[in-house]
């Protein structure tokens, strides 16, 4: 277990712990590749914007499906 683990340490760095193992290093970038998009659909799923409600419900389909098998 590390202390706030980063794959990358940049300037803001402080305070954190560099990932060295390769698998772990491997399985953290591909984890934070992915995470970035899911946050957005959820919230894009759950904040509703100027839409019509059948744009809103389209909307919706189209992200439940994705963050469901995710």
């Amino acid at each position: 277990m590390l202390d706030n683990p980063v794959v990358d340490l940049g300037p803001d760095a402080e305070g954190t712990t560099l990932i060295s193992e390769c698998l772990a290093r491997e399985a953290a970038e591909r984890f934070g590749t992915v995470y970035g998009p899911l946050a957005l659909m959820a919230l894009r799923f759950h904040s509703p914007m100027n839409e019509s409600p059948a744009e809103r419900k389209h909307a919706q389909r189209m992200v439940a499906f994705p963050l469901m098998t995710m």
